[in-house]
């Protein structure tokens, strides 16, 4: 099911599309970047009880 009406141009969907990839990527770099964060702070409090 596509979200652009049948009567949108091909450079609207080709948009549409790129956008859409666009934002998938950055929702993923985001995800990333927070896992990676949280794990830093967790290794840094754990980090005196290790030593």
């Amino acid at each position: 099911m596509s979200i652009v009406s049948k009567y949108a141009s091909p450079e609207a969907e080709a948009a549409l599309r790129r956008q859409r990839q666009l934002a998938t990527f950055a929702s993923i770099a985001v995800a990333v970047l927070a896992v990676v964060l949280v794990l830093m702070i967790l290794a840094l409090i754990l980090m005196p009880t290790l030593l």
